[in-house]
């Protein structure tokens, strides 16, 4: 018991020498107030370095976070500006497609898109943020410019790309319009064509085809999915169709030509023998009767005589082909005529037969 006491007398004279050289005093042991200034002292000490480590700690968490506003609104800008430049490649191709409002079926589309082009062809690459901010620019550094920069780059961009949209739209309207009346004329120069063409042609078989094609030509006009295309291509044949029908019209022409040419020469050889015929014999030269005439035989080749028997023969036939009622054609009319001199009776009676 003595010893323990003993250890614990020199255990506390040990503590007091310890505060004691903290606190400067020497061999004086530290009262309750200068302990209690020791431990202000210590705590503000402490404070002040959880002060300036958590400032410290902050002025980096905001350095880290507008280094991030920084790259994404880089990032964004990027974007937009590809974006724009994929539009205005669009647009360009536009502006050299339509070229005049006389080319759509809106004026507005036009006037639009050549406000929104000329506006496009304007806007510049903008300057990308530089995001290795300090901790000295760490409070003023902003991404405001470049964000609305961003904003007006993307209004203007999808601005663009509406009146461009709609602007082909419209012109694809107007090429639909322009394709079906171009279709319209050429379905009328078909149907004129095969109305006048009737009877006219060497081959019928033209006629036919060119109303294959009418009937397809019809059929493309009125369907309502129809486009410039599927126009275009019903007209591919409708041409070679038109010119087989003018061809065949044409080789009739010439046919026909041709035949009347035959003819003409074939008749021409015979007037003339009929003619000399005539002459020679002294017959008479034609009987009229009722406003109409017969001419006289031609002459026996071989004895110069006039066949009257192939002429009485001749008449009589004719006659009973064409006689009308109380009228006698030519020289016959119920019999065979003869007048007292040998010759024909033209009068038509019966009453001097041979």
């Amino acid at each position: 018991m003595a010893n323990m006491d003993k250890n614990q007398i020199i255990k506390q004279e040990t503590e007091i020498t310890r505060l004691d050289a903290i606190s400067g005093h020497g061999d004086q042991k530290p009262d309750k107030k200068n302990r209690k200034k020791i431990i202000l002292i210590v705590t503000t000490v402490v404070v002040v370095v959880a002060l300036l480590v958590s400032g410290m700690l902050g002025v980096k968490s905001l350095r880290d976070s507008k280094t991030q506003a920084c790259i994404q609104a880089n990032s964004a800008y990027s974007k937009a500006w590809a974006q724009y430049g994929k539009i205005k490649k669009l647009a360009d191709e536009t502006a050299k497609t339509v070229t005049a409002v006389e080319q759509v079926a809106n004026a507005k589309t036009y006037t639009t898109f050549a406000a929104e082009y000329g506006k496009a062809k304007k806007i510049r690459k903008a300057q990308s943020l530089n995001c290795a901010i300090t901790y000295t620019q760490v409070f003023n550094a902003s991404t405001s410019s470049l964000d609305k920069v961003t904003v007006q780059l993307n209004k203007t961009t999808k601005a663009l790309k509406n009146s461009a949209v709609n602007v082909i739209k419209s012109k694809n309207v107007k090429d639909l319009e322009n394709t079906k009346n171009a279709v319209k004329a050429k379905l009328d120069e078909m149907n004129n064509l095969l109305n006048s063409s009737n009877g006219n042609v060497a081959d019928n078989a033209t006629r036919d085809n060119l109303q294959n094609q009418i009937n397809a030509v019809t059929a493309a006009l009125n369907d309502k999915k129809a486009t410039v295309e599927s126009l275009n291509k019903v007209l591919e044949p409708v041409q070679g169709a038109i010119d087989g029908v003018n061809a065949s019209v044409a080789a009739k022409q010439q046919a026909d030509a041709a035949a009347a040419a035959a003819a003409a020469a074939q008749a021409a050889p015979q007037a003339r023998s009929q003619s000399a015929a005539r002459t020679s014999s002294g017959a008479p030269r034609s009987s009229t009767r009722g406003g109409s005439s017969y001419s006289a035989p031609a002459q026996n080749k071989n004895s110069g005589a006039v066949d009257w028997d192939k002429y009485l023969a001749d008449g009589k036939a004719y006659n009973e082909s064409h006689r009308t009622p109380n009228q006698c054609r030519y020289i016959y009319r119920c019999g065979t005529g003869w007048n007292t001199d040998g010759t024909p009776d033209g009068d038509g009676d019966v009453t001097n037969s041979k």
